[in-house]
């Protein structure tokens, strides 16, 4: 009994070393959902007064808050009536590690997927561009009024973890929060 109980084992040990694992496709549900929207949770870099400010010296783990001279950035979190002020030609770069923004509808322009908390001055604008990965962004659509929603939709993603807001020449905007739509 015991050698055929050690050939049945050695048997499934073969077995079990050399079977593969099934591809699955990637998919966006396979981000947890916390319940509830998330919030920028990582300054990569921004401008301001025409000095370009990098925050990745001083990275926390993910889904820990940021340290270093970015820890404190207004954008971080929820909104709170603190905002970052983007003055002439300015740029923000952001980041969604903890949760990604997911295009919570695809194929239809209708379901917004994140909000940037903002207020924008008459006759200015920025360009909001999204990436998957920090690298390689694609323009989404233009920053031009208050409190505006953007779909995913629109640049045929179905997630990113990167925003980037581009301000034009004479521009007066400021930005409080951008917030993932649950």
């Amino acid at each position: 009994m015991r050698e055929g109980f050690g050939g049945t084992l050695c048997a499934l040990a073969t077995l079990a070393c050399t079977a593969q694992s099934p591809y699955v496709e990637p998919q966006p549900s396979r981000f947890p959902d916390a319940g509830g929207p998330a919030y920028v949770d990582l300054v990569v870099s921004y401008s301001q007064d025409g000095v370009p400010v990098t925050c990745t010296d001083s990275l926390a783990p993910v889904c820990q808050a940021q340290e270093g001279a970015c820890g404190d950035h207004a954008v971080l979190g929820a909104p709170d009536g603190q905002s970052f002020s983007m003055q002439g030609a300015s740029q923000l770069e952001v980041g969604f590690l903890c949760q990604p923004i997911v295009d919570r509808a695809p194929n239809s322009d209708l379901s917004p997927d994140f909000v940037i908390w903002g207020n924008v001055e008459s006759g200015s604008g920025a360009v909001v561009s999204v990436s998957e990965d920090g690298s390689n962004f694609v323009v989404l659509d233009s920053f031009v009024s208050d409190d505006q929603s953007f779909d995913l939709s629109s640049g045929d993603l179905e997630y990113v973890r990167f925003v980037r807001i581009a301000s034009q020449s004479g521009a007066a905007l400021s930005i409080d929060a951008i917030e993932a739509l649950p």
